[in-house]
């Protein structure tokens, strides 16, 4: 097979795949069949089916339900990530108690000569830590429940769920810095 042999044969496969691809996508703003599409609809990219069914109110419904819809996954979207993020720094934080607990503090109480007794408070206070990280994750499931009209208390809340963000993150670096 030849050079140009081979490019045939590529070609022809490539219009093989992307016809019958074709026939799987739909246009994005009309919803029909990709295939059905081109020149005589204004192109792939500017669809005239769309715009003449837009003129005559059959999208107004459906584009206002896939607005909402995408906004509605956005926002959860937003409150999951933050969710997950919070419950993976409050992991993070268990496994620091653990390893205080298990290393940290019998040096500790050497390097200060001080009895592990008197060095409860810094347990307490991983434990203190730890109990806000599991708080914390749970105002972003509040959050998302909130209603949306009223601005004022959401306003409010993501507030104080900002200073309680910043506050255990600054409590979390102190106590890791403490211990090294």
């Amino acid at each position: 097979m030849n050079r140009f042999q081979s490019i045939n044969v590529v070609s022809r496969l490539a219009d093989s795949v992307t016809s019958g691809m074709a026939a799987i996508f739909l246009h994005r703003l009309c919803l029909g069949a990709w295939s059905d599409h081109g020149e005589r609809t204004g192109g792939f990219y500017d669809c005239n089916r769309y715009e003449a069914a837009k003129q005559e109110g059959v999208y107004d419904e459906t584009e206002r339900r896939r607005e909402m819809a995408k906004n509605s996954l956005e926002r959860y979207t937003h409150y999951y990530e933050r969710w997950a993020s919070s419950q993976s720094s409050r992991q993070k934080a268990l496994a620091d108690l653990h390893q205080m607990q298990t290393v940290h503090i019998e040096k500790l109480s050497d390097t200060q000569c001080q009895p592990e007794s008197q060095l409860k408070f810094i347990t307490e206070a991983w434990l203190q830590i730890v109990e806000c990280g599991r708080v914390l994750k749970w105002t972003y499931a509040y959050g998302y429940y909130l209603p949306e009209h009223e601005h004022a208390k959401k306003q409010f809340f993501e507030y104080l769920q900002g200073e309680a963000e910043s506050g255990l993150e600054r409590l979390h670096q102190c106590a890791e810095k403490e211990l090294q």
